[in-house]
């Protein structure tokens, strides 16, 4: 059989998308909170207000740094296994922990540490999962501060695979930071190997805080390849268009690209992209499954390509928490859009409950969507 592709832009709406983007990145700016970043992309050839915090950046001097970000990223697991990730070889990774669990028999509950441990193994025994990540969530039978550390050494003795981190704050960071010193006397990795990638969070709309700087200047530092957490909410925190949440998340999305290529020409980098959602306008509430999630990740496939950056995005996942029919359906339409685009990662396998949950049984139910996507 041929190789198929799924996509939603011709090429004029690519064009079309991309003028606006550096419309918005050159009359309407963004908001850089860090004074160093905004020294370095004002050496770099942007207009600086640091009165406002306020960056836009000329045209070419977007053009310029985007075509430094390699096209592949090498991703390394503590074991030493090493992924070349691009379109045409994607990565899988899986979470550990969320909000609530999934439990087969009971429906949602809290996390408990057993969650942790048996998510962990799992991850480590599915030949297609190459990364875990373990959000910042607490169980419930640990009593703080002990919960935290005894959360992540669960985590960290239970698999050698690539390691996602998502700090909330500096302490948290170099918690991680220290781990990965403890763990490299263990597995004897060289300084600069890409064993772990770290997120740098957007805020919708156009504004990066002091911190989500720090995490960048972290990650070129040590090497990490860099991600970005790009979630604009349609009627919300972006316009309630399809085309408009694509606009600002385009523009999120190559803006912690550029500023890590500002910092270090040809520093890894994932256009993370498609992880918009949609507020549902009668209640308020943040859908982030919803049918307008398999656009949002095939626009953004596409736009990763034309900028030849490697896409980052989630798996896909359900509304519903429960493992029926309709979960199936939404992980797949989600699985199979970003499959057929060209995603190069494929993250969070094992979530549910609109990403606020997880389950150990989505974890395989969606590894074996995969193999069917594929």
């Amino acid at each position: 059989m041929a190789n198929m592709s799924l996509k939603i832009l011709d090429q004029s709406e690519i064009k079309a998308l991309h003028k606006k983007t550096l419309d918005v990145f050159q009359n309407i700016g963004v908001k850089i909170e860090s004074s160093s970043i905004r020294a370095k992309l004002r050496k770099a050839g942007a207009k600086v207000d640091d009165a406002t915090e306020r960056v836009c950046f000329p045209e070419e001097m977007v053009d310029e740094f985007i075509k430094r970000a390699p096209s592949s990223v090498i991703m390394q697991e503590l074991n030493g296994k090493r992924h070349d990730v691009s379109p045409g070889n994607p990565f899988f990774s899986a979470i550990i922990l969320d909000p609530f669990i999934s439990d087969y028999h009971d429906g949602p509950r809290s996390p408990v540490l057993e969650d942790v441990r048996k998510h962990t193994i799992i991850a480590q025994h599915l030949n297609r999962v190459g990364g875990a990540i373990r959000m910042q969530q607490n169980v419930t039978e640990v009593p703080a501060p002990q919960c935290y550390d005894k959360t992540m050494e669960v985590f960290v003795t239970n698999h050698n695979k690539h390691i996602h981190i998502m700090p909330t704050d500096m302490d948290n960071c170099q918690v991680w930071l220290g781990l990965f010193d403890i763990l490299q006397d263990e597995y004897r990795w060289n300084d600069g190997d890409p064993i772990a990638s770290i997120a740098s969070a957007v805020a919708s709309p156009l504004r990066i805080d002091q911190i989500n700087c720090d995490f960048i200047e972290i990650a070129v530092k040590k090497g990490f390849p860099l991600t970005s957490t790009v979630c604009p909410m349609a009627g919300a925190t972006s316009p309630y268009s399809v085309t408009g949440t694509a606009l600002i998340s385009n523009v999120e999305a190559l803006l912690v690209i550029l500023i890590a290529q500002v910092l270090k020409s040809e520093h890894p980098c994932f256009y993370t992209g498609g992880a918009s959602s949609v507020m549902d306008m009668h209640t308020g509430h943040d859908l982030y499954y919803k049918a307008e999630k398999a656009k949002f990740k095939l626009i953004a496939s596409q736009m990763a390509n034309f900028y030849k950056v490697p896409h980052s995005g989630e798996t896909g996942g359900s509304l519903t928490y429960r493992h029926d029919m309709q979960n199936g359906v939404e992980s797949m339409s989600f699985i199979l859009s970003a499959m057929l685009a060209g995603q190069a990662v494929f993250g969070g396998l094992g979530s549910l409950g609109n990403a606020n949950g997880m389950s150990a049984e989505q974890m395989i139910i969606q590894d074996a969507l995969l193999s069917m996507a594929e």
